[in-house]
């Protein structure tokens, strides 16, 4: 009984001088993967990862340096359309115009596998995401053609809403960004699927319907995206 007691006494001395420091208790050892800031990672609207690195500028803020090709501070549809086709061209390994399966692998495993982590799952090439079609808008008016609102076409995009893959680290609700253009469904995505898609996702980047996209207004979209502000992963 006594040793009880000693111990008791013992457990709320230590209590109080825990209540007595103001603060929360402090974490040791290193923080848990997930908890990793997610603004590290930028996927961009085409599917390409920038990663941060010591004393580089933000990944969102190197991909858009290297789209936007006149260096004017604004992506035009053309300067966004050639962004896609440059990555289509690196993702089409062996040159036969077509993203091939074994190619989408090869994105999945080697180049994005952070896609796969937390609930992201194994895309295998082959899942669809909804979104919308048609060209880009000028004016307020979507030029191109093809399907509105929902379905399992297109760019495979949506402005809101839960989802994991990709869609953690981009601009967009596009868990896979590459299989969002199979547009036919045969598991491979073609270099029109994928202008296709370069039209889509610019239409819903593009909230003001002025042809431009800067970065300063994708930046804030990236930052609100992220789940009651926290920029966690």
């Amino acid at each position: 009984m006594r040793i009880r007691v000693l111990l008791s006494v013992l457990g709320f001395s230590l209590l109080a001088a825990a209540c007595a420091s103001g603060g929360p208790p402090r974490r040791f050892g290193p923080r848990p993967e997930g908890m990793a800031p997610r603004l590290s990672l930028f996927v961009s609207p085409a599917g390409e990862p920038f990663r941060a690195a010591p004393g580089g500028p933000p990944p969102i803020a190197a991909w858009f340096a290297g789209a936007d090709a006149n260096g004017d501070g604004a992506l035009s549809y053309a300067e966004f359309l050639a962004d896609f086709r440059r990555w289509f061209a690196a993702l089409d390994a062996d040159h036969d115009g077509e993203i091939a399966p074994a190619e989408v692998t090869r994105y999945e495993t080697e180049i994005l596998p952070e896609m796969a982590s937390r609930g992201g799952g194994s895309f295998g090439g082959g899942r669809r995401f909804g979104g919308r079609m048609g060209g880009p808008r000028r004016g307020g008016r979507q030029h191109g053609g093809g399907m509105r609102g929902g379905g399992m076409r297109g760019g495979g995009a949506t402005m809101a809403g839960p989802a994991g893959g990709a869609a953690r680290f981009g601009l967009l609700a596009i868990p896979h960004p590459i299989m969002a253009a199979d547009t036919d469904f045969n598991r491979g995505v073609s270099r029109a699927e994928f202008d296709h898609a370069a039209a889509t996702r610019f239409n819903l980047l593009d909230e003001a319907h002025g042809g431009r996209l800067t970065l300063a207004e994708l930046a804030a979209r990236r930052r609100d995206a992220l789940p009651n502000r926290r920029r966690r992963r």
